[in-house]
């Protein structure tokens, strides 16, 4: 009855038992062993285990370690493969003991074994998971952490750069260090939590604390941890957004200015009346630029020294009635309006309610909310004769790219002022006009460039993208024999064409998978976004339409207008051509590079269809018989 137990505990066990005899054969096998190695007892019936079961390159080692174990000089417990009978390897724990005769010596060893091949994947894989992580946490822009219970547990350098830490100085810290009150710490964890738990991402743009207490303000987009791949908590992406909404504040500027300085050479052309300049270059300012209020005062030649008011639009609610400005060095006189005109430079009050040289009219102009002010002369032949000045409601306003830009318009205007006053300056005006159009499109062209740069910052998956598309779509319009002036102006458009993605979120943009079909719509809005953008700045060519265009197809399936053939401007089917091949020959987030090859081969598939045949040919010729490559 007590082998009969023996035999069926030893046949039902999920452990492996072997027993050897003391040369190393193979005298006991059971059914855990015929199971995971294939092999039937009988099959290795008195074969030495290193012979069939066993690695050749672990063969000698295991012998070592077997004769260790009988002479008791070696731990009981070990590790090797099994050679199944299928060709694979299985990793087995081994528990050995000696069995000796009467005389002391080892008569057989048992084995003990279980199959850790699983366990030791598993392990290998959380191991290799593990070094993939801190490698993207040691490399990644964005600052990333960690969190559980509302503590940071893991966080990568980028992140503690971010809010000024050093090395490890954050870890097993409260959230809570980061914001400036409990309020908002509270309120913030609150309407993350409810959202992660509910399976959702959390994004929020939020103003933290530094170490030092300074404010920065960030982007972040909290989720659950994927348990299969890390331990239960959340996951936080931080992008620093402080340079960022910088740069987007002042292209917003930039581009309210060009509108203004665009329209006021129209006025500037157009003009026959003095009266009639003033009041439409201020009515301009404030309705392009979006200012607060702009009026145009002369310097009078009185014993005060005065300045006239003579034109206005804004807000103005009787402020000129009550402002008594002169340009003699007195307090009335040391404001904005009278040192530019007294000293012939723009000058500048960034803050009207601290600036000590606008004392006189500050509580006047806090009621009507003037938040700060520029005071630009107005000169005829090295003589100031008066003051264009312009009040924004925000403050810190007029850095140098705007009081540049809006000294630009001054100088027009006093030209305008002075080419009205003689007849005889009519040509003058016109040779003079000329000459500023052409620096405002290098102004254009200069700002063009500063945008393109921020919407490719915002979306380093595509860093060059524009550039390269611009490059492609000039070399087919050559192709073509398009004029260098038609050139240039799909050159621009090609820079220009995804300036919508300004208004597309960041992790939209960034996102390393597939979007959902709410989220492509978002990111197709950018066509309109773009011409919205671009529609009220005037330039040589039509590029707010070639820019809201690139996207529609000639058999009307494209966006956002579902327009037909001859209904897209020729411009817009060249820059479809080369925005398609340039995206499926580059790498995207979601997925690799599928190479120019691929991507002609779906332009010649939708030749006639969805793209132009001869703008297709052209860019087919390109690579395949010139040798094209891109930049």
């Amino acid at each position: 009855m007590t082998n009969e137990l023996l035999e069926a505990i030893f046949d039902t066990v999920d452990a492996l038992i072997v027993v050897l005899d003391r040369d190393g054969c193979i005298v006991r096998f059971n059914r855990s062993c015929e199971n995971v190695s294939g092999y039937g007892f009988d099959d290795v019936r008195g074969e030495a285990i290193w012979d069939r079961l066993l690695l050749p390159e672990e063969a000698d080692d295991v012998r070592a370690v077997f004769r260790k174990l009988q002479s008791g000089k070696f731990p009981n417990v070990y590790e090797n493969y099994w050679l199944t009978k299928d060709g694979n390897r299985r990793l087995i724990s081994w528990s050995n003991t000696c069995l000796t005769d009467d005389g002391g010596a080892v008569e057989h060893v048992i084995g003990t074994g279980i199959d850790i091949t699983d366990q030791r994947e598993a392990e290998d894989e959380r191991q290799r998971l593990l070094a993939e992580q801190n490698l993207i946490l040691d490399h990644a822009s964005l600052g990333i952490f960690f969190g559980k219970d509302r503590n940071i547990v893991k966080c990568n350098r980028r992140f503690e750069e971010i809010f000024g830490y050093g090395p490890g100085e954050l870890l097993d810290k409260s959230t809570e260090t980061l914001y400036f009150s409990r309020d908002d710490f509270e309120k913030t964890g609150e309407l993350a939590g409810s959202k992660i738990e509910r399976g959702e991402v959390y994004k929020s743009e939020l103003q933290l604390r530094k170490k030092d207490g300074e404010a920065v303000r960030v982007y972040t987009t909290a989720r659950a941890c994927n348990p299969s791949r890390l331990e239960e908590g959340i996951i936080v992406d931080v992008l620093d957004i402080n340079d960022l909404k910088r740069a987007e504040e002042g292209l917003t500027r930039a581009s309210r200015v060009l509108r203004a300085l665009s329209a006021c050479n129209k006025a500037l052309v157009r003009a026959s009346k003095e009266e009639q300049l003033l009041a439409d270059i201020c009515r301009v300012i404030v309705e392009e630029g979006d200012y607060r209020f702009a009026w145009v005062g002369f310097a009078e030649r009185d014993a005060g020294k005065t300045v006239r008011p003579v034109a206005y639009s804004g807000y103005e609610a009787g402020y000129l009635d009550t402002a008594r400005i002169t340009w003699a060095d007195e307090p009335r006189g040391r404001g904005p309006v009278g040192t530019a005109i007294r000293e012939g430079r723009a000058v500048a009050a960034s803050n009207i309610e601290v600036d000590d040289g606008f004392e006189p009219w500050r509580t006047e102009a806090t009621k009507r909310g003037y938040g700060s002010e520029i005071a630009l002369p107005l000169s005829a032949e090295g003589q100031v004769f008066g003051s264009l000045n312009v009040y924004s409601a925000h403050r810190d306003v007029f850095d140098d790219d705007e009081g540049r830009m809006l000294t630009e318009l001054a100088d027009d205007l006093a030209f305008g002022i002075r080419a009205l006053r003689d007849a005889k300056a009519k040509r003058q005006a016109e040779l003079h006009r000329l000459r500023l159009e052409r620096k405002r499109q290098e102004t254009l062209l200069q700002t063009i460039s500063a945008i393109a740069r921020t919407v490719e910052a915002r979306d380093p998956y595509t860093s060059g993208h524009e550039q390269r598309v611009a490059s492609l779509a000039d070399a087919i319009a050559a192709e073509m024999g398009y004029s260098e002036e038609r050139r240039e102006g799909i050159r621009v458009a090609g820079i220009l064409h995804d300036i919508g993605k300004l208004q597309v979120p960041m992790d939209i943009l960034n996102r390393p998978d597939r979007l959902s079909e709410i989220e492509h719509k978002l990111v197709e809005t950018h066509a309109e976004v773009g011409y919205e953008i671009l529609r009220g700045i005037e330039f040589p060519w039509p590029l707010a339409d070639i820019v809201r265009q690139h996207h529609e197809r000639l058999d009307g399936s494209g966006y956002p207008r579902g327009l037909k053939e001859e209904d897209i401007l020729p411009e817009a089917r060249i820059l479809a051509v080369a925005d398609v091949v340039e995206s499926m020959a580059s790498h995207r987030p979601y997925r690799p590079a599928l190479g120019v090859d691929a991507a002609l081969v779906e332009l010649l598939q939708d030749r006639g269809t969805r793209f132009d045949a001869e703008i297709v040919d052209a860019c087919v010729n390109l690579f395949k018989n010139k040798g094209y490559v891109f930049p």
